[in-house]
């Protein structure tokens, strides 16, 4: 025998007479077009197997570039996300490009350095020079060629009553080895008015020592 309970309710103003319990299948009645409509769509979701798992979603639940990047789905879907990209060909980016705190590692850094290097060697300063100066690519180095700040006139006052320190460590020395009539045979080839116009160039057939 089920018993009442007096119980008072604020927005109606007064006492009301609460039932102690909920008969099920007047409940599952009301609730009926809802379990319909539920079921349906489980059944649609199951026969559509044409559309991929972020087609599916609720068009709020939807974000740029969800078929190349599986962390933009709900967790629950990415396993079954990253599948149906690998079957269709499609390998989705799981790679990420390092932090730059953990580029700039100590061992990372000289790693990078080492691997920009390839085509043009770096001078000692290069990267004082980098951030001061328009670098050029000359003889298989990299060089700063001019400064990107108005510096001539200090540069000139430094080298006329101070110092002026400049980087030639590129510059490269040749030690020719070999019998003294063989080189001034070679030196006199490139003393030739095809290499010095007009003969003016230096006679190096006429230097004994």
């Amino acid at each position: 025998m089920s018993t009442q309970k007096v119980e008072y309710d604020a927005a109606m103003g007064g006492r009301v007479t609460l039932p102690s319990h909920v008969t099920t299948y007047h409940y599952a009645a009301g609730a009926l077009q809802e379990i319909r409509n539920l079921v349906a769509d489980c059944q649609e979701t199951t026969q559509r197997s044409s559309k991929l798992i972020f087609q599916t979603l609720p068009k709020h639940m939807r974000r740029r570039a969800m078929s190349h990047h599986p962390k933009r789905l709900p967790r629950k879907y990415r396993q079954a996300h990253k599948s149906q990209m690998g079957k269709g060909g499609n390998q989705p980016v799981n790679g990420k490009r390092p932090s730059r705190k953990y580029r700039r590692r100590p061992k990372n850094l000289m790693r990078e350095y080492v691997r920009r290097q390839r085509r043009n060697v770096w001078l000692e300063t290069h990267i004082w020079h980098a951030k001061r100066f328009h670098m050029v690519d000359r003889w298989g180095h990299r060089l700063p060629y001019a400064s990107c700040d108005k510096t001539y006139r200090a540069c000139y006052r430094a080298s006329a009553e101070h110092c002026l320190l400049q980087d030639i460590s590129f510059y490269g020395c040749v030690e020719l080895r070999g019998p003294l009539d063989m080189l001034r045979e070679g030196f006199a080839r490139a003393n030739q008015s095809t290499v010095w116009p007009g003969d003016h160039g230096p006679d190096f057939s006429k230097r004994t020592t």
